[in-house]
């Protein structure tokens, strides 16, 4: 997940513990991800996907047209 979060462009703001938190210069929120077992709650990415349609994001190196 964390992969995916960097290629649109968010960058690690920070660790504590087993929360991660990533910042997007464009967008006002951050992204909160916990580290369970090796995976990304399933609610957390439902918000990512919701930021990325929010802000009309896309992968770095892709175009919007």
């Amino acid at each position: 997940m964390c992969t995916i979060v960097e290629d649109f462009g968010f960058r690690l703001k920070g660790r504590k513990g087993s929360h991660i938190i990533y910042m997007h210069d464009e967008v006002k929120e951050l992204l909160n991800f916990q580290d369970v077992s090796g995976k990304a709650n399933p609610y957390r990415v439902r918000l990512f996907i919701k930021i990325i349609e929010k802000y009309n994001l896309v992968e770095e190196g892709e175009s919007s047209a």
